[in-house]
């Protein structure tokens, strides 16, 4: 069975630092964010997540929305951003 593949390209126009003021930010999940190491199992990667995390501290003032699915719940959770906010996700996330 061949993989799929596509000739759709996303081109971003902006960095973390260059972004200008969001309405909505959605942070995906999957494994990437997280250490593959089993020792370490649920723990992020800080050169994953912390650039994430720091991206949406500043933008979090300004946002309407933040959304966010699977293990991106778990990097804002652990970081302080879902403080005090009703929060719902899958708990093998």
């Amino acid at each position: 069975m061949s993989p799929f593949t596509t000739s759709q390209t996303i081109q971003p126009t902006h960095t973390f630092e260059t972004a200008p003021q969001l309405d909505v930010l959605l942070i995906p999940g999957g494994m990437g964010a997280f250490d593959p190491d089993p020792a370490k199992s649920g723990s992020p990667k800080p050169a994953v997540a912390d650039p994430i995390v720091i991206f949406a501290r500043a933008q979090y003032p300004g946002l309407k929305n933040l959304v966010t699915v699977c293990t991106g719940s778990g990097i804002l959770s652990l970081n302080g951003l879902l403080e005090g906010k009703k929060a719902t996700t899958f708990k093998g996330a």
